[in-house]
């Protein structure tokens, strides 16, 4: 008896382990949920549910404008990192992608370092979104190629270099041949920006 309760003990544990993570789990494109994706009811309830960072909400809600400053830093390192709650990563890389797309100026030379680590926390939850949304593919290979010249030229604090960073994305990106396409011209984009930074 008591090894039957241990076996389904370990088996929903397993399930539960499985089936929490699925911001990096190896899905198709149409298993993953992205904020777009919910309508604005369960957006709210999950802006009621959980306590966000003030900077998040505020730009969510147009009362924050990102710049080259101490604040915004905050918020981009807060954004950039993994919450423990999939609901709060959601809203996070919604926002992340938002100040991406319009950020301009002093921003824009240093966000690039940012999307890098959004790819390395969450590559497939972010690769299957490019694949979606191809101004974000655009974005980000634009900000990080800006980054990574920089590297190179060794005056970027970026985390990982082109040849390293590639490499990382390759060996978690499976299966290789549904992701084959979309990093070759991600990583195609990447040396255009490094290229036209020159």
């Amino acid at each position: 008896m008591k090894i039957n309760l241990l076996m389904v003990f370990v088996l929903s544990l397993i399930s539960f382990t499985t089936n929490s993570n699925t911001l990096n789990s190896g899905c198709s494109d149409e298993e993953f949920i992205y904020w777009e994706d919910l309508n604005s009811s369960e957006k709210e309830n999950i802006l009621k549910s959980f306590e966000f960072e003030k900077n998040a909400v505020d730009y969510y809600n147009c009362r924050f404008t990102p710049s080259d400053n101490n604040e915004t830093m905050s918020l981009l390192e807060t954004i950039t990192s993994i919450p423990a709650q999939e609901d709060v990563a959601k809203f996070y890389f919604y926002i992340f992608n938002q100040i991406c797309l319009k950020a301009d100026g002093a921003l824009s030379e240093i966000i690039g370092k940012y999307c890098q680590k959004v790819i390395i926390n969450k590559p497939l939850y972010v690769i299957n979104y490019f694949k979606r949304k191809q101004n974000t593919l655009e974005t980000y290979a634009s900000l990080i190629g800006y980054e990574l010249y920089f590297k190179e030229e060794g005056t970027s604090d970026i985390e990982y270099n082109f040849k390293d960073f590639k490499k990382f994305i390759e060996e978690r990106a499976t299966p290789k041949e549904e992701y084959s396409l979309i990093l070759t011209e991600f990583f195609k984009r990447i040396e255009i920006a490094m290229r036209n930074t020159d």
